[in-house]
Order: structure tokens, then sequence, then C-alpha cells
């Protein structure tokens, strides 16, 4: 009979522990960890990683460690996957603030995100048929992009940005999103 005793590290894309045998066919794991060389693996860890953060809370033990994690690995010069460490920080953080979006990303969505592209251009329209694209992000809410838009148009108070509001028309109708509501969530 073999056993083989594992521990895991949850949410750290990239990185593997080592272990060795201990005798009688048991592995013991080593607590050091070294970093996975197979880097198409580590970019989609990367990239799932993404996808969990946008939509899902970690627990409240948990956060501390991810977030101390994510901000090493995004501003750490040289790493290789700092820019995405660094989207996954920010995913994290609008997550426990907004509470994360409900509804899962489409087919379409989900395959761009695995594909490595994780925004995309939105049309706004603006009264008398000016037309403005935004770049929209995963987690990006109604108040973020009421800001950009209010600073292209010169209006940086925020009583100014309080004035503007978001409205979606789609093929079911109009909807006015709340301030704090994901973007691509409606």
């Amino acid at each position: 009979m073999s056993l083989q005793l594992e521990r895991r590290l949850p949410f750290v894309p990239g990185y593997q522990c080592g272990s060795r045998e201990v005798g009688g066919g048991s592995h013991l794991v080593n607590e050091s960890c070294t970093p996975v060389l197979h880097s198409d693996s580590c970019q989609r860890g990367w990239r799932l990683l993404y996808i969990l953060t946008a939509f899902h809370c970690c627990s409240e033990v948990l956060k501390p460690f991810l977030l101390k994690y994510l901000q090493q690995a995004s501003r750490s010069a040289g790493v290789q996957y700092q820019g995405i460490a660094k989207a996954c920080e920010q995913n994290l953080k609008k997550t426990f603030q907004f509470g994360g979006r409900i509804v899962p990303p489409n087919s379409m969505e989900l395959k761009a995100m695995m594909a490595g592209r994780s925004s995309k251009r939105q049309l706004f329209l603006f009264p008398g048929g000016i037309e403005r694209h935004v770049k929209i992000k995963t987690c990006s809410v109604a108040l973020e992009v009421i800001e950009e838009l209010c600073y292209e148009m010169g209006l940086h108070k925020l009583e100014a940005m309080e004035e503007y509001a978001i409205f979606l028309v789609t093929n079911r109708g109009i909807m006015d999103p709340s301030c704090q509501q994901f973007i691509l969530q409606v």
C-alpha cells in the first residue's frame, strides 16, 4: 500500500510544491515552492484566476494572503505574468467592494477571456448623436464608465458627475443599471 500526502496551495498559478519520497512509497510535500516551467499551463492558470476573481469572493481567511500574493506578483519587476496579476488584484478588490458579478459570462465572453482578451470597446451614445467608445473590462461598473465619460467632457467635480446616468438599450428594452452594477452583467 502506498500513501501520498500532498498540500495544495489554492489560487497560486505558476507555482508547484515539490515532494520527496519518505520511505515505504509515501511522499512528503516539501515546503518550498518552485516556479512551473510550463508557460502554457501557467497562462491558463492565470486566466482562470482572472475569471474566478471577477465572479467569486474568496474567504476572509484567504483574502489577505491572496491579495499579498497578487500585489507581490504585480509589483515585482521582471515577473512574467505581472500584468494579469494586477488585473486579478483589481478584480478581487472590486469583487469584495461590489459583490462580484452575479450573471456568469456568456460563451463569447468566456472564450475571449481564455484567449487573453479581458476588455472590449463599447459604444456609448450621447444626446445629439455623438458616439464615444469606452474600454469595458470584465469588472467595469457603471460608475467608472460615467466618471470616464465625464472626464472626457471636462467635468471633474463629483457633483457634476452625479447628474449623469447610463441607460442600456437592448433588444429587451431600455435598462437603467445602478452605479455599482457591473456593465457586462446587465
